[in-house]
């Protein structure tokens, strides 16, 4: 993809701000040459890994196609679907052990509350209110990614004082369509991201990007995308946990497990995600809910 032609589908995200993008960007060949390059195949890095479909598939991603080493990191922010994310990351930490026991370090468990804990809920509680519902600008949780990227930081600096192991490359696994309801989750708020790291640590060797949205590497990519190339190789993505709400089953109606039906629709892939809103019991007891109280 050449580079107009990305600046061209990033105009269609109002949440983008290109101009601050590029200024990063400049000051970034400035500094240090260029804007970003792919790590080399056995290169340790840093991959949040959520147990959900983006941190499952990408991570697959980076190892099949890349060769890297990866370090993951989950995050235990507070968030009242950590047991279901959790069981999902030790059953893909089990699979990609055996696949690349070489490429998968163990996961790394970090308790990081995103924002903190006594005043969590009064913030979350409102994430999904709209700042602006003509371009659907949700609230979100203020600065989630940046906050998560600096944990990420945190453990790099922990694995190095540590076990003498260096990284300096971070990878948050955001898809393109991410960036259009949250300002966070945007290519320039990684870019901005990158930049922090920098300058506040006086090293311009750190690199954060998403591989599915990495302009120097011309993808632009969605959900299914991973989606297709996971199938291709025989990866299940089933148990991967992608609802925005706690329970047995993922609800089937949050704005993750839609995303996540839209991304297999579009893949032609067939989703064998169990959904609690397609079991019979989910809708009897529903339909209860509605009934009139006398």
């Amino acid at each position: 993809m050449v580079i107009d032609k990305y600046f061209k589908l990033l105009k269609n995200h109002p949440l983008e701000n290109i101009q601050e993008f590029k200024l990063i960007e400049n000051y970034l060949k400035k500094k240090r040459g260029f804007v970003y390059k792919m790590p080399k195949k056995n290169t340790p890095v840093i991959s949040l890994f959520s147990g959900g479909l983006d941190s499952v598939s990408q991570s697959f991603y980076l190892m099949k196609k890349y060769g890297l080493r990866i370090y993951p990191l989950f995050l235990r922010r507070g968030q009242k679907r950590v047991n279901q994310e959790e069981k999902s990351v030790r059953y893909y930490e089990k699979i990609f052990r055996e696949i690349f026991p070489d490429l998968f370090m163990p996961v790394f468990i970090m308790d990081a509350a995103i924002p903190p804990l006594n005043i969590r809920f009064i913030l979350t509680n409102i994430s999904n209110e709209f700042l602006d519902k003509k371009i659907k600008f949700r609230r979100g949780v203020p600065y989630l990614v940046p906050m998560m990227l600096t944990n990420a930081a945190y453990y790099s600096h922990y694995l190095e004082i540590k076990n003498n192991i260096h990284i300096r490359d971070i990878f948050v696994n955001l898809v393109s369509r991410d960036g259009t309801a949250f300002i966070y989750e945007t290519v320039t708020a990684l870019r901005n991201s990158m930049y922090y790291l920098c300058s506040l640590s006086g090293d311009y060797s750190w690199q954060v990007t998403s591989i599915a949205i990495e302009k120097e590497l011309g993808n632009f990519l969605q959900k299914d995308f991973f989606i297709k190339y996971c199938h291709k190789y025989g990866l299940d993505l089933s148990r991967t946990y992608t609802c925005f709400k706690s329970g047995l089953y993922a609800c089937g109606e949050c704005m993750g497990c839609i995303a996540r039906k839209m991304a297999f629709e579009t893949s032609k892939i067939s989703d064998s995600t169990i959904y609690a809103n397609r079991l019979f019991l989910y809708r009897i007891i529903k339909k209860i809910k509605k009934l009139p109280m006398f």
